[in-house]
């Protein structure tokens, strides 16, 4: 009785992405947007306290973009755009690798995805959820993101364009959305480095704190296999762009509020006259 049960459990769990595809998306990538978020903050900063409203704008963010809108997107309006994806997909893997077409359509779904809708809905929608659940004002946001806007840019394209392709050349389209979701729980990660304590009294304007970080992140990525104490050299390599990319940001941070507040004053000089 017990066994046929959990055996029945199994399989619904089992065939829940295939028969609720929106549900399970959306649960799954809130889950997976906070979980990242935690790890960073536990694990390689090591706060002493948790920082709950900035886990909670991931979580959010989470719900909202990454799995109800990133659906919406990936697979209605997708399967709209690109007709001849359903039979793309519905042949062997071996005849996929020798459609021409097939490969047209899956370089034209990367493109509008990593050139289109990361750099323009994505990351707008990433700081504006941020600052709603941090109770800054949105123009704040609108500063972080210009500011910020290049190496956001760089630093997706590194993980989204192998990991777009792969999606769009073998999974089918219930799928997308939860592989997505596995795929960002590296990225959100690291987006959570990068951009998690910005606007926080936590965040050092040096960018110390974010290379330290970062010396983390990369010790437990790129640390050689037989558990030696030195870092390769693409370890190293990788520490040094980090270290810059923090100080850079840090530079980028000091201008964007100097910016905000500049307009803040105009506008508090407008009302005052």
């Amino acid at each position: 009785m017990a066994t046929a049960t959990i055996s029945r459990l199994v399989q619904r769990l089992r065939s829940a992405p295939q028969e609720h595809p929106f549900g399970f998306g959306v649960v799954f990538s809130t889950a997976k947007t906070s979980a990242a978020d935690a790890l960073v903050q536990v694990v390689v900063e090591q706060r002493e306290a948790f920082d709950w409203r900035r886990n909670l704008g991931f979580a959010a963010f989470g719900c909202l973009y990454l799995g109800g809108l990133q659906y919406a997107m990936f697979v209605p309006m997708f399967r709209r755009l690109f007709p001849y994806t359903d039979e793309f997909l519905a042949k062997p893997l071996r005849l996929r690798l020798a459609d021409t077409r097939g490969w047209k359509v899956v370089g034209q779904q990367v493109f509008v995805e990593q050139a289109l809708i990361n750099p323009y809905l994505y990351f707008p929608a990433f700081y504006a959820c941020k600052s709603l659940v941090a109770g800054e004002p949105l123009a704040e946001a609108r500063a972080r993101y210009i500011a910020n806007f290049r190496n956001d840019v760089l630093a997706c394209w590194a993980i989204g364009l192998p990991a777009s392709t792969i999606n769009y050349t073998l999974l089918p389209f219930w799928l997308r959305v939860p592989y997505i979701a596995c795929i960002s729980f590296f990225w959100t990660a690291v987006l959570s480095l990068m951009r998690g304590s910005e606007g926080s009294s936590a965040k050092d304007d040096s960018g110390a704190e974010a290379a330290e970080a970062g010396d983390s992140v990369v010790a437990a990525v790129c640390l050689p296999a037989s558990g030696g104490a030195r870092l390769g050299l693409g370890a190293l390599t990788a520490k040094q762009v980090w270290r810059v990319t923090a100080a850079v940001d840090a530079h980028q941070d000091v201008v964007a509020r100097t910016q905000v507040e500049a307009v803040q004053g105009s506008r508090g000089e407008r009302c005052a006259g």
